[in-house]
């Protein structure tokens, strides 16, 4: 005879998030459902190609699964970016104590001044036109932006922006994994699975879209960021 088990099975907060349980928001994209070397899914993501570019890298050019890369163009003014706007949006509403934002991320940059490849989220009230708007404050409720080369996180709360320089725990062309937990007292960065900065002074409270990409500032290279997958989860 075979026995069945009557316990529960007992889900984790981002479990119930992802499976639309309990609180809300939750998101996820592993970038595994087009083809090599295309947008990605445009049920998520709205994208920007102003000179520059948005694409899917598979692991293999048969099998999806792989990484979102975005670029800029070689020109000052260019764009590639990709957000959630109009598709996906965040909020502490529905019982939202704290989001959870996370992600796998490459970020390759010119040596040059002003805000070039980022990640986060950024006020859904408009289309994302530059990098810049993750880094600025009426804009940016958190964030990793390269500035003048240096890797920042940044928060705001609608007025004025917190930052933190991070250029001791991310570096040029390696990956890191990316952890971002907001709630209504601070904004905590992870990289690598370690707290490497606390904001508390400007903590932010809005309605939100995921966001990434890069921009040309003054003439150098292409700006590059590479994301492999991307998950937001409530609790």
């Amino acid at each position: 005879m075979i026995g069945y088990s009557t316990k529960s099975i007992e889900l984790t907060a981002k479990e119930k998030s992802l499976l639309g349980i309990g609180v809300f928001p939750a998101f996820q994209d592993l970038f595994n459902t087009v083809a090599d070397g295309a947008d990605p899914d445009v049920t998520n993501w709205t994208v920007v190609e102003n000179n520059g570019v948005v694409k899917i890298e598979n692991h293999t050019t048969d099998l999806p699964g792989g990484w979102c890369l975005a670029a800029s163009g070689a020109n000052t003014g260019d764009d590639g970016l990709a957000c959630t706007f109009d598709k996906r949006i965040i909020s502490f509403k529905e019982g939202v104590e704290t989001i959870h934002f996370a992600s796998r991320v490459n970020p390759l940059w010119a040596s040059n001044t002003g805000y070039v490849v980022g990640i986060g989220l950024l006020e859904n009230d408009s289309l994302i036109a530059s990098i810049q708007e993750l880094a600025t404050a009426n804009e940016c409720p958190a964030s990793i932006v390269v500035n003048d080369d240096i890797p920042t996180a940044y928060s705001s709360d609608g007025a004025v922006i917190e930052s933190t320089d991070l250029s001791a725990h991310i570096s040029f062309n390696t990956w890191f994994d990316l952890l971002i937990i907001i709630s209504s007292s601070d904004v905590k960065f992870y990289i690598d699975e370690t707290l490497r900065a606390t904001h508390e002074t400007r903590v932010p409270s809005s309605i939100w879209q995921i966001a990434f990409g890069g921009t040309n500032v003054d003439n150098a290279s292409s700006e590059t960021i590479e994301v492999e997958g991307v998950t937001l989860w409530a609790e």
